[in-house]
């Protein structure tokens, strides 16, 4: 299982939200979502399948904590086995409602900014719910494709927001011609991602 170290994971996640945000308005809709203010020195991603998977991905001044659930797994990682291991910095995670635990069918940590991940649970779920963190554009427009039935995601936009291009009007447009840069501020603080200069975005509105 291979993951990119905790900053290049965190920008990945930042970067898979924006795009979703861009190519589907409505938040529910959404695979990737990302809170760069999610607590005090914390930040979280989240991705979800629409069939009852999903990851959960915590950044703190820590390193990294993901948790993910696969519907069709057989069994889940017992609580008494996260509370275990699971270092104290990212111990709160284990007992956060929002990331439902009790689901859980593995669970990764990274300290600092390390390349290092320790891991519980499914290695063969953790390697299909993880794919994308670790994938190319061309992945992620494979997916787009059959999540959004979008078969015309340009692939230079797409690359230029893996790289954290910041976001222009001509970006946004030109994955969605039905958005401006301003339709998206909000989801773009939110999620953290860089914008262009205040000239652009006023140019924009």
């Amino acid at each position: 299982m291979l993951l990119p170290d905790v900053d290049t994971l965190c920008r990945r996640m930042q970067s898979l939200a924006i795009l979703d945000a861009i190519l589907q308005p409505e938040w529910e809709y959404r695979g990737y979502s990302f809170n760069a203010h999610w607590a005090a020195h914390e930040q979280m991603g989240s991705w979800r399948d629409g069939q009852g998977g999903e990851l959960f991905v915590l950044f703190n001044p820590g390193g990294c904590w993901i948790k993910g659930y696969e519907s069709d797994a057989d069994e889940a990682v017992p609580l008494a086995v996260l509370h275990a291991q699971v270092p104290a910095i990212f111990a709160h995670c284990v007992t956060e409602p929002a990331f439902s635990t009790t689901d859980t069918t593995f669970c990764l940590w990274c300290s600092g900014t390390k390349t290092e991940w320790h891991f519980v649970g499914s290695r063969k779920w953790a390697n299909e719910l993880l794919a994308l963190l670790n994938g190319s554009p061309a992945d992620y427009m494979a997916w787009a494709t059959d999540y959004f039935e979008r078969s015309d995601v340009p692939r230079e936009a797409v690359q230029a927001v893996y790289d954290h291009a910041p976001l222009t009007n001509t970006l946004v447009q030109s994955l969605n011609p039905e958005l401006s840069l301003a339709a998206v501020e909000e989801d773009r603080i939110e999620i953290g991602y860089p914008c262009s200069t205040d000239a652009d975005f006023q140019s924009a509105r």
